[in-house]
């Protein structure tokens, strides 16, 4: 791996444990959210270490389709890092109504192409084929409805990211990264 892919990665696992450690100061509604969240941490971070990245959301790649978050070298335009992300927030919030949270707002195994199992192979497929050099794939199940389902494709659950605090669950933050 180069260098700037080493510092690409190594930048995007550290804005995931920023995220884990402040996760209970941030009100999440949305996947876009997060999204955001961690994008502003990579341009801070970026510009505070002087690294020659770039970050941007919803990024298209060569093959047409968008990831939600990516990485890339300044000089080049290379993507160093694609990052496609899910989130389901807690079925217990009452800041959310009850009908965008049932069914589940992230897809599991989908024929319309948005699931997690389906993510997890767009990012196997954009490494293989050369349009990123890392990709990661992270679901934030916020209250935990998800965790009892089989990790795929190499990915684990984390479950050390703490209790949610609208149920009192075990969140669960599947990881995965090729």
């Amino acid at each position: 791996m180069c260098a700037e892919t080493e510092a690409s990665a190594k930048l995007f696992e550290e804005a995931v444990m920023w995220l884990k450690t402040n996760y209970r100061y941030f009100r999440f509604f949305t996947e876009r959210d997060i999204v955001w969240t961690l994008q502003l941490h990579l341009l801070e971070e970026i510009e505070k270490q002087h690294l020659p990245l770039k970050a941007f959301d919803n990024h298209k790649m060569p093959n047409k389709k968008q990831v939600d978050l990516a990485i890339l070298e300044r000089g080049t335009g290379s993507i160093q890092v694609a990052v496609e992300l899910k989130y389901e927030p807690d079925h217990a919030r009452t800041d959310i109504s009850a009908g965008k949270l049932s069914p589940s707002k992230a897809f599991w195994d989908s024929d319309r192409n948005h699931g997690v199992v389906q993510d997890i192979d767009r990012i196997v497929n954009l490494i293989k084929s050369g349009h990123s050099k890392v990709g990661y794939v992270m679901f934030i199940d916020e209250g935990g409805h998800h965790s009892w389902r089989e990790a795929p494709n190499d990915s684990i659950w984390d479950d050390s990211w703490g209790k949610s605090p609208y149920s009192g669950n075990t969140m669960a933050v599947l990881l995965f990264k090729q």
